[in-house]
């Protein structure tokens, strides 16, 4: 987590907050400039306006759909519905009115080769130009040739695209001539369209080009396989009859219809033959179809009767043994025998033919059990043979899916009128007013990015410079620094060697300290904090006192936090001890030195053991302030605590001052350097009782 996020999650108030009533005061100051400068744009705009030429804008709209019809399509017998074109066809149509061809042909009908506002090089190069060219300056349309610098004028001066939500292209040419301006839009329209139909001619004429060769080697392959089939049917006896199919197949049909001919003729037969039989019994002979039919049964049918009429009419005056009745009885039983002789003859007739009709049944049984036999025998021909047809089918599908095809593109191609996709529903007329410039417009804009400018630019120069920015209060005596110690924080970070009597510093701040400062803050260039262990050379020997200054002045620089192992306790009572013991955060145990940017940290009420827990507190500290100065405790341990800690610091710092013997000091820099520490320092007056050229040296160290 980086320094800001991390000051922000412990709670920390930002180091400054802008200044808002000194902006508005630099605003204020400088209000004149602010003002001349925005009158100056607007003047510049106006004097653009004036001295520009206008110019015009001819529009055309062009609506981009499918004009096919059955009307328009020689090969089309029906109407068939064609789906509108989306928005990527609209998009692609745009981009090809756009295209070289279309804009060469334009150039060509409009006439623009030669003239000089597409062309400025047309009469030749102006002896400013010249002069330009020679020292590199010249325009980079001077090394394009004549068609290109038109294609670019004539890119530059046209704009296509298509309208949101709609099938409609909006195409405009802007020209200093207002005729040329509308006259260009409706030319590149009327190309753009005349385009279309010919690519639709010249697609239609290769189509038709390509399907001719692949009709007639169609037209050959099935030749070739049609020949194929009846080569191989002719071989193989399996020769087609009337109904398309082979012989022995169709033999095998009529055998069966007439077998089944056959079964329907005996069954008739039969029932007829069981009916007169039973209506013999029955003695009710006039009721047969078949007997009635006979003109020998009819006509004693009709005798019959006649004799039943005579017998009844005799009746009246003869007796039964009559002779004369006796005579018509005879003749009345003579005729009905001779009835059901002739009954019994249809009967024996039925009989016959339903034994013919069985015995035929029986014949057509055998060739059928023949044929099938013979049929049986051809089923491998008959496999072969169905494979040729299907190739030979095949390659006639192919034919005449081609052939409708090539039918098609012919017809496209002999057709007289080929529609585009695409018509225009909005022509370009003359314009009467200018498209560019804008006066008001840009009057205004001048107006408002003038102000804007000048604006921006004096509150940069605020910000840049530091006057906007003031350090962040929240009603805390301690949130504001002294302006005494900016000043000295500057006079001790600006490079001098010694500090002179009028500047303000703390008791402890020698020209020694104020170069020590300065090495570290120069020597911490990472992200991580450099850790510096502080400790004094005696027990009697407040290193505090002498800490703080260099750290209140390193503090104006970068964040700068001081942890105190000692006995002191800061206001709110909290310190690292309660951190470790889970009863605070860090947010409650970090205070803000009055008067400066320092954060102090106590030691708290409990005792801090130097361990893991001790460890993860102080890598904290170091993610979020780039110097972590820890002071030992001013105790008979206050040394084992150095050596202890020696192994997590980056440097240690001895301070030494009046009655610190040398002898102490070099064993606390022994323990230290046992430790582990990287790079152990002294500092003190000069009064300390150890060689001058020792003290030298240990601060050239630093």
């Amino acid at each position: 987590m980086g320094n800001e996020s991390t000051a922000r999650a412990f709670g920390r108030p930002a180091d400054s907050e802008l200044d808002l009533p000194g902006l508005w005061s630099a605003i204020s100051r400088k209000k004149k400039l602010i003002g001349g400068v925005t009158l100056g744009a607007v003047a510049a705009a106006a004097v653009f306006v004036v001295l520009v030429k206008p110019r015009y804008t001819g529009e055309v709209r062009i609506l981009v759909e499918n004009q096919e019809s059955y009307f328009t399509r020689p090969d089309k017998a029906a109407p068939e519905q064609t789906p509108a074109p989306d928005s990527e066809a609209v998009t692609s149509q745009a981009q090809l009115i756009t295209s070289r061809e279309i804009a060469r042909e334009a150039i060509r009908q409009l006439n623009l080769k030669g003239n000089v506002e597409f062309d400025p090089l047309a009469g030749g190069e102006g002896i400013a130009a010249r002069i330009l060219g020679l020292v590199g300056l010249g325009s980079a349309r001077s090394h394009l040739s004549a068609e290109d610098r038109l294609l670019e004028a004539y890119g530059d001066r046209l704009t296509v695209f298509a309208l949101p939500k709609s099938r409609v292209i909006s195409l405009e040419f802007n020209s200093r001539d207002r005729e040329l301006a509308a006259r260009g839009a409706n030319t590149i329209a009327d190309i753009y369209m005349e385009t279309q139909s010919k690519t639709k001619k010249e697609r239609a004429s290769l189509a038709a080009t390509s399907l001719a060769s692949i009709v007639n080697e169609l037209r050959s392959k099935l030749a070739e396989a049609e020949s194929k089939v009846e080569t191989f049917r002719s071989n193989s006896g399996l020769m087609q009859g009337s109904t398309s199919a082979n012989i022995a197949n169709q033999q095998l049909g009529e055998l069966s219809t007439q077998l089944a001919a056959a079964r329907n003729t005996m069954a008739d037969a039969q029932a007829k033959a069981r009916l007169i039989r039973a209506t013999l019994q029955r003695g009710r002979l006039d009721e047969i179809s078949d007997v009635a039919k006979d003109d020998l049964v009819r006509r004693l049918g009709e005798q019959r009767a006649t004799l039943r009429g005579r017998i009844a009419f005799e009746a009246r005056t003869l007796g039964p043994s009559h002779p004369r009745m006796q005579e018509l009885n005879a003749q009345l039983a003579s005729a009905e025998s001779e009835l059901r002789g002739a009954a019994d003859r249809t009967a024996r007739a039925l009989e016959n033919d339903a034994r013919i009709a069985n015995s035929r049944v029986e014949n057509i049984l055998a060739a059928i059990e023949s044929e099938k036999k013979r049929v049986g025998g051809t089923g491998g021909d008959q496999a072969q043979l169905r494979e040729y047809e299907l190739e030979a089918k095949l390659i006639r599908e192919q034919l005449e899916a081609n052939t409708n095809k090539y039918r098609e593109a012919l017809a496209r191609q002999q057709s007289l009128s080929t529609p585009s996709d695409a018509r225009i529903i909005s022509r370009a007329v003359v314009p009467d007013r200018p498209t560019f410039p804008k006066k008001i417009p840009i009057l205004i804009f001048a107006a408002i990015g003038g102000l804007l400018l000048s604006l921006g630019s004096v509150i940069a120069a605020e910000l840049l410079s530091g006057r906007a920015l003031r350090p962040a209060s929240s009603g805390d005596p301690r949130d504001f620094v002294v302006p005494e110690m900016n000043d000295m924080a500057r006079t001790a970070l600006r490079g001098r060697e010694t500090a002179s009597e009028d500047d303000k510093v703390e008791p402890g701040l020698d020209p020694a300290t104020i170069r020590l400062a300065k090495r570290l803050l120069a020597a911490n260039t990472r992200d991580y904090a450099m850790r510096i262990l502080v400790c004094a050379g005696s027990r009697e020997l407040d290193a505090g006192f002498a800490v703080e200054p260099l750290a209140r002045a390193m503090s104006q620089q970068r964040r700068v936090v001081l942890v105190d192992f000692g006995g002191r306790v800061l206001e709110n009572g909290k310190g690292l001890s309660d951190l470790i013991a889970g009863e605070t955060g860090f947010a409650d145990i970090i205070e803000r030195d009055e008067g400066s940017r320092l954060h102090m940290v106590g030691r708290g009420t409990s005792q801090v053991e130097i361990g893991a827990d001790l460890d993860d507190a102080i890598d904290a500290l170091s993610q979020t302030y780039d110097f972590v100065f820890m002071l030992a405790p001013q105790t008979d341990e206050g040394a084992a605590f150095a050596a202890q800690m020696a192994t997590a610091v980056d440097k240690a710092l001895i301070f030494a001052g009046e009655g610190v013997s040398r002898a102490s000091v070099r064993e606390l820099q022994d323990a230290l350097k046992v430790g582990g520490a990287g790079e152990v320092v002294v500092i003190g007056k000069s009064d300390v009782s150890m060689p001058a050229n020792d003290a030298r040296a240990s601060l050239q160290a630093a």
